[in-house]
């Protein structure tokens, strides 16, 4: 089972990317979603799914833990982006600029 031959540093190094992308799409896009903390746990999902994905599909590649850390980016970002079309940016409080 692929689960049980990634190692546990492997994990933590996707979590960290999910943590450090959440955290600056929060900051990139104004507060994001709905906070950076939303940011983060979405960004940390994203991350561990793509890094999973990447190996389950391509575990045998010679580089699959430097591509496996790039999915995980890719991950986080693609979760995040769909998250905040789904639901959409907070309101920035009626100064939109309108007269």
């Amino acid at each position: 089972m692929i689960l049980c031959s990634i190692g546990v540093v492997t994990w933590i190094v996707w979590a960290l990317i999910g943590l450090i992308s959440g955290y600056m799409s929060g900051r990139l896009l104004n507060g994001g979603v709905n906070s950076v903390v939303l940011n983060v746990a979405v960004g940390m999902v994203g991350s561990l799914v793509g890094g999973w994905c990447f190996l389950s599909f391509f575990n045998d590649s010679p580089y699959n833990e430097v591509l496996s850390l790039l999915s995980a980016l890719v991950g986080a970002i693609a979760f995040l982006w769909v998250f905040t079309l789904i639901f959409g940016r907070k309101g920035n409080g009626g100064d939109d600029d309108e007269a």
